[in-house]
């Protein structure tokens, strides 16, 4: 078992934690000193308009104040909390960000929110129910990553089809920010690639492989992948693997949520469970030859859709306008701003709790 250290000379500002391989059960804590908790987003060599990185800090002030507490550190070197980068990357925007934001947490009906981000939520943003445990989150919605509203409903295949397959005019598309200057603002902490709409095929062979070692089964050769049931944006709720055994049996398998879709259809992890499947088949076999995946988005897609939040603030939208609007209607709805020392004061305010809500005529 590691135990803690710390860098003395100067007070702490958060202690960052190295989670280790699943073999070595242990975890380390550090205090780095003058480092303040949104580190982790703000640590890249991308050049980010000060806005942008104002919504981002706030967002993640937010979430790592409930992440990682029952490890006993509060941000750790992973993607779940974006990578944490060190302090060779720090520019001076995102110093500005993190102290004019510094304390500012998103608060919903007297509690700090459960504020979570994903790269590029593909056009839609995603429930929280839909991608975790079952606990609908009021300010956490299917709301388009847009200036107008679209109407599409992506759990029929058919719209879902069209849609993976079309470039929508959302803050994440590239009619905002071509995605071959994505890297230019999002600098070195992720792979360079496309994000809002991406092609991944994978052999008959690569599929069963995968899937036998990531869910223990006895596959000889799968038949097809069938989407059972998909959420608001999109991403697969339930998924069938139709597949025959070593021993020639016809089998099924039933995949759930979004995070084991992408876990087990490709060795990398998919960007996305909003996707749709085409099948290789060249006649001669009674199994499909290759897979291709279709999807849109990279990452869950619920709450702040990070390049959405970027494609807002390049083209010119007033500097902060996100961020210092209550209850912004593209990513956390029926929030408000609070500073960490200030929300104790909502205890003491009282609100009607009929308050808001439409009474109908008798």
């Amino acid at each position: 078992m590691l135990n803690p250290g710390v860098i003395p000379d100067k007070e702490p500002d958060i202690r960052v934690g190295i989670i280790l391989p699943e073999d070595k059960q242990s975890s380390l804590s550090l205090e780095i000193p003058g480092i303040q908790s949104t580190s982790l987003v703000i640590n890249n060599s991308g050049t980010l308009p000060l806005s942008d990185y104002k919504i981002e800090i706030a967002v993640n002030e937010t979430y790592i104040e409930q992440k990682h507490v029952h490890f006993g550190f509060d941000v750790c070197n992973d993607d779940c909390c974006q990578r944490y980068q060190g302090v060779n990357n720090l520019t001076p925007q995102s110093k500005a960000g993190a102290l004019n934001t510094r304390g500012q947490v998103l608060m919903f009906d007297n509690k700090i929110c459960d504020a979570r981000y994903s790269k590029s939520c593909g056009g839609v943003m995603e429930k929280f129910e839909s991608i975790w445990e079952n606990k609908p989150l009021p300010y956490m919605q299917n709301i388009p990553d847009a200036k107008e509203n679209i109407c599409v409903d992506l759990t029929k295949e058919p719209e879902m089809k069209k849609w993976v397959n079309s470039v929508p005019r959302t803050f994440c598309s590239p009619h905002y920010i071509p995605e071959n200057k994505l890297k230019k603002y999002l600098g070195n902490v992720d792979e360079e690639g496309k994000y809002f709409r991406w092609t991944v095929e994978t052999s008959q062979q690569e599929l069963v492989d995968n899937i036998n070692e990531k869910l223990k089964l006895n596959a000889k050769a799968v038949l097809s992948l069938i989407p059972l049931k998909r959420a608001g944006s999109g991403r697969m709720l339930e998924l069938e693997i139709k597949y025959i055994d070593n021993d020639d049996d016809l089998r099924s398998y039933i995949i759930e949520k979004d995070y084991e879709v992408r876990r087990v259809l490709h060795k990398m992890f998919l960007y996305s469970s909003a996707l749709i499947i085409e099948e290789i088949n060249p006649g001669d076999q009674d199994y499909p030859e290759d897979f291709i995946f279709k999807g849109a988005g990279w990452g869950h897609g619920a709450g702040l859709c990070q390049i959405g939040a970027l494609g807002m603030m390049i083209p010119g939208m007033i500097s902060g306008a996100i961020q210092e609007f209550p209850g912004y209607q593209h990513f956390f709805i029926y929030v408000i701003i609070c500073t960490i020392p200030s929300f104790a004061a909502l205890w003491f305010i009282k609100i009607d709790p009929g308050f808001g809500v439409k009474k109908n005529k008798e």
